[in-house]
C-alpha cells in the first residue's frame, strides 16, 4: 500500500508541466498524458514498472529570436490584426512540428527505499528521481547521489500552501537514447491511463470518454 507522502507526490507530478528541460522545449498546450505503475516493456509486468511517466510532444525547430532574417521559411505563420486594424503575421504553435519525448519518474519516499534493488526503471528520454526534501539531504550526506547516472535529475517535494506539494528541481535531467523504444513505452502509458482503468468488471459493452491536459479522447472498448 502506498504511502501518503507518496500519493502527494503523485498528485503533484499530474500538475508538473515544465516548458523546457535540458533545451528540449515542451509542447505543452499540445497535450501531455500523465500515467503511473506503467510496465518498461508493454505487457511485461516481470520487466519492472515506472513509477510515473509522461508522454508528450517536443517542438523539432528552435525558438524564434531576434535576427532572424525569414522565419517563414521554419515557421508556419498566420495573419490576424491587432488593436488598430494593422495586419500582423503571428505564429501557430499548433502547426509547428513536433516528436514524441517520455519522461519518466521514480518516487523514492524514504533513504532505503532508495537503496533498494527495485522500481530504479528510468528508461525514457528525460528521467527524474522525485522525493522529499529530507530524503534528498540525507542521499547526498551519505554520498550516495554520487552513484547515480549523470543524466539522471532530481526533484525535491517541499510542503506549499493549501496542504500542496510544491516540486523543486535539485539537479536538472538531460535528454538520452530511451532504454526501451519510446512509442511502445508510450502505447503502455496509453493503456495503463486510458484503457485498464475504464475497464470495469471485464464489462466490454460501454464505451468512456477520458480526459487528459489539453484535450479529451473517447475510446470504445472491444
Amino acid at each position: 500500500m502506498k504511502s501518503d507522502i507518496v500519493l502527494r507526490i503523485e498528485k503533484a507530478l499530474k500538475e508538473y508541466t515544465p516548458s523546457k528541460i535540458d533545451g528540449v522545449r515542451i509542447a505543452t498546450a499540445r497535450g501531455i498524458l500523465t500515467a503511473y505503475e506503467i510496465a518498461v516493456k508493454n505487457g511485461l509486468s516481470e520487466a519492472g514498472k515506472v513509477d510515473c511517466i509522461k508522454v508528450c510532444e517536443s517542438f523539432m525547430l528552435p525558438p524564434i529570436t531576434y535576427g532572424v532574417t525569414n522565419p517563414e521559411e521554419h515557421y508556419i505563420t498566420c495573419e490576424k490584426k491587432n488593436y488598430r486594424g494593422d495586419v500582423i503575421k503571428t505564429f501557430k504553435a499548433f502547426d509547428l512540428p513536433t516528436k514524441l519525448i517520455t519522461i519518466c519518474f521514480e518516487i523514492k519516499s524514504t533513504v532505503s527505499d532508495f537503496k533498494s534493488p527495485n522500481g530504479h526503471n528510468l528508461v525514457g528520454d528525460i528521467n527524474y528521481y522525485v522525493m522529499p526534501s529530507d530524503t534528498f539531504k540525507q542521499l547526498e550526506k551519505l554520498g550516495l547521489l554520487d552513484e547515480v547516472p549523470p543524466h539522471i535529475g532530481f526533484i525535491t517535494a517541499h510542503e506549499g500552501r493549501y496542504s500542496k506539494l510544491r516540486l523543486i528541481t535539485k539537479k536538472a535531467a538531460t535528454k538520452v537514447t530511451p532504454a526501451v523504444d519510446k512509442y511502445m513505452l508510450a502505447w503502455s502509458a496509453v493503456k495503463g491511463r486510458y484503457i485498464n482503468s475504464s475497464v470495469s468488471n471485464k464489462k466490454v459493452n460501454s464505451a468512456a470518454i477520458v480526459e487528459c491536459k489539453g484535450f479529451k479522447v473517447r475510446e470504445r472498448q472491444i
